[in-house]
């Protein structure tokens, strides 16, 4: 029998997963799954439209969009009873004032849940992306809002309570029901494009191409690349219907060889792009030094512990007396509270937002990278209108802080980048750090730590479980009462990377959809496992009045902890097997 090809477009990743899992029930379907919202989704199904697919599955904004501009059925994944009880659960709206923002609409079947478990529900349906902004502002005085992926991204930029709506088993199986049956119907439909077939045919390389409308009509890359779209699109300006190209362009240390092509067929007009690519020896990233997007900044941020704790608003005030010019400033404070975080707060916020953001990794520079730091004309420390971020400046030697002063003391004389450096202390600014406040005449501000944060943090772990539901298939509906108490209390040592490590092994550990003390308990031990030492036996030196075992040790844990408990980089560091590692760390 000859299968159903169906395109599965996920707004989110658990999604995906779920669609590669169910199918299996269906034997008549061939499922090619992936991941991509709204738009990303749309230039997804339009690259593989060659694929001679019989429908697409998506959900919410994605599919309406998807029916707009498609030619092929597309069947949208429908959001249940189920799916907004699981969402109300993890939002904790009971006898609470709760709203939904979504593109369907649901009003009627969230009405009746809403009667059951005693909140307070207003339903808003979004008509557009345009309106979602607006709506989402009436609901700055709800407990939480409810979300669709069109409507949540937007809504935790406007720092609301959000709470993604995830779909269950049960609503992405009775959507594969729905496409055998549609199937039934149309299997005579099949839908060919000898062109864009033809264009593939014996290529060297990549292939792009657009449609009048600079939409992308075909692709023969695996992964959209969007920055890879961004370059060719304003190429399409120069070629006429009967002209051909051939052009060079480098873009992030990549040198792509083009050949640009315009189509006539029909009246219809196409843009096709050929290309090849390699590094360039020159200007490719180098160990310790990214280059980072707005796009790329905003991902990270937004779904950061820092900004869904709300913990810029503690120190709010004095950030902003640093945005209004270009005075370097100092990020200090203890492992994982999100000095990086707060890197992106600034740069988001501040007059370079559209400009390089480089990321200097001090802990990860080696000899070649700082060779090329210091030395090379295509170091990022050599042009101007940029922010440069130095992270861990406490990592570095005494030989490569004077010779990093010295230049970052010039380019601040330009007052045209920002600097911005961090160092991880557990408690006063160390002689490092002064030495970069008092040379480039900077400013400090101290991440708070977790455990300052104590009222926020079942909040905190619901908005969390909400971000990683898109990932594990197997979702976590929230904790108990008496489970979050115990996670309140934990004093979180490490902070936000520690809080994430603990709240994804709860998800794995937990059989339940609510996880019961017993669970957290069990979960935190082994938190405390990876930990071993405390603050203050960190402080203090190894005695040599032992054995060889208890002094190996005492080293072992001293890596650790500075490693933040992560067991594979300290066997790394310390080059023997974790198994070796958990002998030395358990012996008596």
């Amino acid at each position: 029998m000859e299968k159903i090809r169906i395109l599965g477009i996920a707004p989110y990743e658990a999604m995906k997963m779920q669609m590669i899992k169910l199918v299996e029930e269906f034997k008549e379907i061939d499922l090619i799954p992936f991941t991509g919202d709204l738009q990303e989704g749309l230039e997804i199904a339009q690259a593989n439209f060659h694929g001679n697919f019989d429908m697409v599955i998506s959900r919410g904004a994605t599919a309406d969009l998807l029916r707009e501009e498609l030619s092929i059925p597309v069947i949208g994944v429908e959001i249940s009873t189920d799916d907004i009880l699981h969402a109300m659960n993890l939002a904790n709206a009971s006898n609470k004032k709760v709203a939904i923002v979504s593109v369907a609409d649901v009003s009627q079947r969230a009405t009746q849940i809403a009667s059951i478990i005693g909140c307070t529900l207003e339903c808003y349906r979004i008509p557009s992306s345009q309106e979602a902004t607006e709506i989402l502002k009436k609901c700055k005085n709800y407990h939480a809002v409810l979300c669709d992926m069109f409507a949540d991204k937007a809504a935790r930029e406007l720092g609301l309570n959000s709470f993604l709506i995830t779909s269950s088993d049960s609503s992405v199986r009775n959507t594969f029901i729905k496409a055998i049956d549609l199937y039934k119907s149309m299997r005579t439909l099949k839908n060919e494009n000898s062109l864009l077939r033809t264009l593939f045919i014996s290529q060297i390389g990549k292939t792009i191409v657009f449609d009048s409308n600079k939409h992308v009509l075909l692709s023969s890359l695996e992964d959209m690349n969007s920055k890879i779209i961004d370059m060719l699109k304003p190429e399409i300006e120069d070629l006429s219907s009967i002209s051909e190209k051939k052009l060079v362009r480098i873009r992030d240390g990549i040198i792509y060889s083009i050949r640009a092509k315009s189509i006539l067929i029909d009246s219809n007009i196409y843009y096709a792009f050929f290309y090849t690519e390699r590094k360039n020896a020159y200007q490719m990233e180098k160990p310790g030094i990214k280059f980072l997007a707005t796009q790329e900044i905003e991902s990270k941020y937004y779904s950061s512990l820092f900004f869904l704790a709300g913990t810029a608003n503690l120190i709010k005030t004095k950030i902003e007396k640093t945005l209004s010019n270009n005075i370097p400033i100092l990020i200090y404070g203890e492992n994982g509270t999100g000095k990086e975080s707060l890197a992106y707060y600034i740069y988001l916020n501040c007059n370079l937002k559209y400009n390089p953001f480089i990321h200097i990794d001090c802990s990860l520079i080696n000899d070649k990278s700082w060779d090329y730091l210091m030395n090379h004309t295509t170091s990022p420390l050599s042009t101007l209108d940029q922010t440069l971020y130095l992270s861990n400046i406490n990592k570095l030697d005494k030989k490569k802080i004077s010779s990093l002063l010295s230049i970052l003391r010039d380019i601040n004389e330009s007052n045209r980048n920002r600097i911005i450096f961090s160092s991880t202390t557990e408690k006063l600014i160390s002689e490092t750090d002064s030495l970069f406040l008092d040379v480039l005449n900077a400013v400090s501000i101290k991440t708070p730590e977790l455990r300052s944060q104590k009222d926020s943090i079942p909040s905190l772990f619901n908005r969390l479980l909400s971000l990683l539901n898109m990932e594990f298939p197997h979702q976590l509906v929230g904790a108990t009462n008496e489970a979050l108490d115990i996670i309140k209390e934990y004093p979180w040592p490490n902070n936000f990377s520690q809080f994430k490590r603990f709240t994804k092994e709860l998800i794995i550990n937990s059989n339940e959809p609510i996880a019961n003390a017993q669970t957290v308990k069990e979960t935190i031990e082994k938190e405390k496992l990876a930990l071993y030492v405390s603050d203050s036996e960190m402080n203090k030196p190894i005695s040599l009045n032992q054995s060889l075992k208890s002094i190996e040790k005492e080293i072992a844990k001293k890596v650790l902890e500075e490693e933040g408990g992560n067991q594979s980089a300290t066997a790394k560091r310390l080059q023997i097997s974790r198994t070796t590692l958990w002998r030395m760390l358990t012996e008596q």
